[in-house]
């Protein structure tokens, strides 16, 4: 019997996610000591409340593979998540010694949405991958899931912050205290929906219960034209603006109003092209190589953009 026949699927339970944070570490940690470069597990516990988020919101689009001939031993897992007609994959692993097997697209085509729905009738479908996982960026690609745009890691500290844009005469910036119930909350939704095109409080209410700090950008009459988080540690996104010649300013500000005891990092979309300048001339510097963000039709305008991480947007 083939390790794919002898495998059972079914949803994800909470108990499965430390399980889910090891496969994680060893799909990762495996392919990048393929490519000569050095892996740090590190503290699975902001893994494991993404994770927890995910179940939390679409417990119908995470689902687990696990082995019956060894107590039920989870040895894969996909998730999904589903924010208005935007369907997003955000994670989508097996253990190594499982790959090869048919197991991560069995995965995959059980948290899709229906293949047999007309086009018009199903979600925008998108996900990223590395650049260096040709196996998954053709697997992605069959379900006409393809490659659109590089995404970088870019990571450092502004050691030169004269290249830091200021902000455009009449916007400022101030932080908001509460979380996006308050009165942000309408400017923001109405940003989310004209940029990603959905909204997506759920993910908005996670972002503040780990802490991250929100900033809300104004003109002079009031109106919200833009918004953008950043955590103590000094990861930053997902950062917003109606004109993307406010995204870097934006930005800039973030990373600035918040001293971390680091780097700041986050994932730049190619297409922001003038953050990902002006990160460039301030100091920071690329890490690692790129990743792609791939769809079907597009999910959000990311020239306006920088998303929350590469598993949720």
């Amino acid at each position: 019997m083939s390790r794919t026949t002898r495998l059972t699927y079914r949803p994800a339970r909470p108990d499965d996610l430390p399980a889910c944070t090891e496969i994680w570490s060893a799909g990762i940690g495996d392919y990048v000591r393929r490519l000569n470069r050095p892996w740090f597990t590190g503290d699975p516990e902001p893994l494991m409340r993404l994770l927890a988020h995910f179940l939390r919101t679409d417990p119908e689009r995470f689902w687990v593979a696990a082995d019956p001939t060894d107590e039920g031993r989870v040895v894969g897992y996909g998730s999904a998540t589903l924010r208005g007609d935007a369907w997003f994959l955000g994670m989508l692993f097996v253990l190594p010694e499982q790959q090869s097997h048919g197991v991560g697209r069995a995965l995959l085509e059980r948290v899709m949405p229906g293949q047999g729905e007309p086009q018009g009738e199903r979600p925008a479908m998108g996900t990223a991958t590395d650049s260096v996982q040709p196996i998954a960026t053709a697997l992605y690609s069959q379900y006409g899931i393809v490659p659109r745009l590089p995404a970088f890691n870019l990571a450092g500290r502004p050691e030169r912050p004269d290249a830091l844009p200021p902000l455009p005469p009449g916007i400022h910036v101030t932080e908001s205290r509460e979380s996006t119930g308050d009165d942000d909350a309408s400017g923001i939704a109405a940003i989310d929906v004209r940029v990603l095109g959905h909204l997506h409080p759920a993910d908005h209410a996670f972002l503040i219960a780990e802490g991250r700090r929100l900033f809300v950008a104004r003109s002079e009459r009031g109106e919200t034209v833009g918004y953008g988080y950043v955590a103590p540690s000094g990861r930053f996104g997902p950062v917003a603006a109606l004109d993307p010649g406010l995204l870097a300013p934006i930005t800039a500000h973030l990373i600035t109003a918040v001293r971390a005891p680091g780097a700041y990092a986050s994932w730049i979309p190619g297409a922001a092209a003038e953050v990902f300048v002006t990160l460039l001339r301030a100091g920071f510097r690329l890490e690692s190589f790129p990743a792609l963000l791939l769809w079907d039709r597009p999910v959000a305008d990311f020239t306006r953009y920088v998303p929350i991480n590469l598993a949720l947007l």
